[in-house]
């Protein structure tokens, strides 16, 4: 696929099953693939379930800067974190974000936009925890829902996916926080959302500009060359 051109906005957002039967042997193959500077992010995790999550998005992130045409800045060569720890590439008109949730993996491509991704599996939750930071129209809602934990699961992804757009994550002050709907871009417009497929979760994607999004799954073993 050839490079975007100037000013086209496009979203490559990658999305892999983490297998049950990955191990160390996996994990190492997939090291090998990675520059040597990302290792330290993925063996500071002590759990192997960790590791592999976290190598997954790298991996799915040379995958998606491939699918854009952009080959140079799919080595990782140029990753770097902002002093908040939000990750991107040097030197590049593309934009990165990734997300996992066990044992889902995304990983987000940007190019003339700004972006954040985040993935929830559906689980029970305590929605204590959850509803001080939503709106009193989003607590009806999921007072209201068949499944009040999934309805609150999307509630708390847009969160995710818009803070991690506008980079400060759970640093951001709790009142955007609990009304995110007043987050704003750069440029003073409110953030686009979408909400994308995925079994058994939801997926939210928050950019800057509407853009032209493409999914892509990929399974694990492709993700190793295989």
């Amino acid at each position: 696929m050839p490079s975007p051109p100037d000013g086209t906005v496009s979203v490559c957002i990658g999305q892999c099953r983490i297998p049950a039967w990955a191990d160390a042997t996996h994990l190492a193959r997939g090291m090998a693939l990675l520059p040597c500077a990302l290792h330290p992010e993925i063996t500071r995790y002590h759990r192997l379930e960790d590791r592999l999550a976290r190598l997954t998005a790298r991996l799915l992130l040379r995958k998606s800067l491939l699918f854009l045409g952009l080959d140079r800045e799919s080595t990782l060569a140029t990753w770097r974190r902002e002093p908040e720890g939000r990750p991107f590439l040097a030197d590049s008109d593309a934009d990165v974000s990734i997300s996992h949730a066990n044992p889902w993996v995304v990983a987000g491509v940007g190019v003339n936009c700004r972006i954040g991704i985040d993935v929830e599996t559906f689980r029970p939750l305590e929605l204590d925890t959850l509803t001080p930071y939503l709106t009193p129209a989003e607590r009806q809602r999921i007072a209201q829902a068949p499944s009040p934990d999934e309805e609150a699961l999307r509630c708390w992804s847009l969160r995710e996916a818009i803070l991690k757009a506008d980079g400060r994550g759970l640093l951001a002050p709790e009142s955007l926080i609990r009304d995110i709907g007043t987050a704003r871009t750069a440029a003073g417009a409110a953030w686009q959302i979408q909400t994308l497929e995925l079994d058994g979760g939801c997926l939210t994607l928050a950019c800057d500009r509407q853009a032209r999004v493409q999914q892509k799954k990929w399974e694990f073993t492709e993700l190793l060359g295989e």
